[in-house]
């Protein structure tokens, strides 16, 4: 599992710790692909703040300025996961314009979000774009 550090200054009050949302991200970059390289630098000490509604949460990155992930692929990678009500749920990272955009996290049946994914059985999809032959 990578070891992102994001920047965890004034996340103190947030409704889901910073370090769920970490461990959420380093368990997202877990499997290998085109260019995480350059993902993992622009998330290394990123800021970032919650956005959340019910059935849905997002985190939303000020990457760091370096490099541009060079492929033309909005969802590199995302991962199913289950809470533990046993619900689906969907985490998508988004790259917009070559730098890493946000973290999308939904709840499959629509149901609300209560942040207590099992990250014990996830399933994995990259983008074919990306994938690693």
């Amino acid at each position: 599992m990578e070891h992102i550090l994001l920047n965890n200054y004034s996340h103190e009050n947030d409704k889901y710790p910073y370090e769920k949302i970490n461990f959420w991200v380093n368990t997202l970059l877990a499997v290998d692909f085109l260019g995480k390289d350059i993902i993992v630098k622009q998330l290394m000490g990123a800021e970032y703040e919650l956005k959340g509604e019910y059935e849905y949460l997002d985190v939303k990155f000020k990457p760091n300025s370096c490099e541009r992930y060079p492929y033309n692929v909005r969802v590199p990678i995302e991962i199913l996961a289950k809470q533990s009500t046993q619900n689906v749920v969907n985490i998508l990272l988004h790259v917009i314009d070559g730098y890493v955009a946000l973290l999308d996290i939904n709840n499959m049946d629509l149901t609300d979000f209560n942040g207590e994914i099992s990250l014990d059985n996830v399933e994995y999809r990259v983008d074919e774009k990306v994938k690693l032959q």
